[in-house]
């Protein structure tokens, strides 16, 4: 997808995000359906857990947040070095 590195770049210092907020961040400007669509599809591929929360009075969004970095020792395990 011709949207990945873009919103790859876009995410490298970020904990959470919005769809709205990424397109920005990549400077798209008319954000249609098909648009928000991908990037939202990325973000879930890429293991970003969605949630709604309120944003403002009266407003919801869809907010993004970045998934938590595998512990070591949860890797070990997971690699099937059991000590």
């Amino acid at each position: 997808d011709p949207l990945a590195l873009p919103l790859k770049a876009y995410l490298v210092d970020k904990q959470e995000t919005t769809i709205s907020q990424a397109a920005d961040g990549m400077g798209i400007e008319d954000l249609d359906w098909s648009t928000r669509y991908r990037i939202g599809k990325l973000l879930a591929l890429w293991g970003w857990q969605q949630r709604t929360r309120k944003v403002a009075k009266h407003r919801a969004a869809r907010v993004f947040t970045r998934p938590e970095p595998l512990r070591a020792d949860v890797a070990e395990i997971d690699a099937g070095d059991v000590s």
